[in-house]
Parts: C-alpha cells; sequence; structure tokens
C-alpha cells in the first residue's frame, strides 16, 4: 500500500493508518454512535440528544469531504500505481500503444500477484 492517500504536492496528504481510521469513523464508527446516542438518550435520560447527534453529522459531513479531497488527489496522483497503460482512444484498430512497466523489477511482477495501472492517453488530443 501507498505510504499516502494523497500527494504531498496536492491539496491534502494523509498518511495510510490515518486515511483508513478517518474512513472507517466517517462510514461506520460515527455514524453508529450517532444512532446508539439518539436511540439510548431518552431510555437513560441523555442529555441534549439532538444537540449530540447533529453535532456528529456536522463532524461526519466534514471529514467526508476531507477524505473525498484526499481521494480524488490520490488517484490523480502516480501513487498507488505499479506503472501505466499507454493507450490511443481514436486509433480504433489498435488502442494499446504500450506497458509501462518500469516502476517495477521483473522478480516484482512475478511475485506481487496484481498489478494496478494507470491509463495515459498518449494519443496528443486535448479533447
Amino acid at each position: 500500500m501507498a505510504d499516502h492517500k494523497a500527494t504531498s504536492e496536492g491539496n491534502l496528504a494523509l498518511p495510510t493508518a490515518l486515511y483508513d481510521f478517518a474512513k472507517w469513523a466517517t462510514l461506520v464508527g460515527l455514524p453508529a454512535a450517532s444512532a446508539a446516542y439518539f436511540a439510548l438518550a431518552p431510555i437513560w435520560n441523555l442529555p441534549a440528544a439532538e444537540q449530540v447527534v447533529g453535532t456528529l453529522a456536522v463532524i461526519t459531513t466534514f471529514l467526508g469531504v476531507v477524505l473525498g479531497i484526499s481521494k480524488v488527489s490520490y488517484d490523480r496522483s502516480d501513487k498507488g500505481t505499479d506503472g501505466g497503460l499507454n493507450i490511443d482512444p481514436y486509433d480504433e484498430d489498435n488502442i494499446v500503444k504500450g506497458l509501462d512497466l518500469s516502476q517495477l523489477s521483473n522478480s516484482d511482477i512475478a511475485s506481487k500477484g496484481t498489478v494496478t495501472l494507470k491509463v495515459n492517453d498518449v494519443s496528443g488530443s486535448q479533447d
């Protein structure tokens, strides 16, 4: 796994462990805590159920936006890829122009099991 979920040159750079924890908290932990508090507040006379749930909703939304920006930045970078698949989408007879695995040695390729490629448009067209 890559060291960061976003580029250090871009908007946001989160270490993988922090990204994974924040993603879990945003998708599972905070919504579950919010639902549990809202359900248990009247049973146990817990204070300010609407305020607590509203606050957790705002925090969850904020984290979702931060993680979304991080993911877009990461996906646009070359991090997390092992090479590239060069294509010309305008050449109907031969769309694939080459495969670039120069980032990996032959033994890395053989033992890796899975190779992740970035698709590179080499047509030169700005469409």
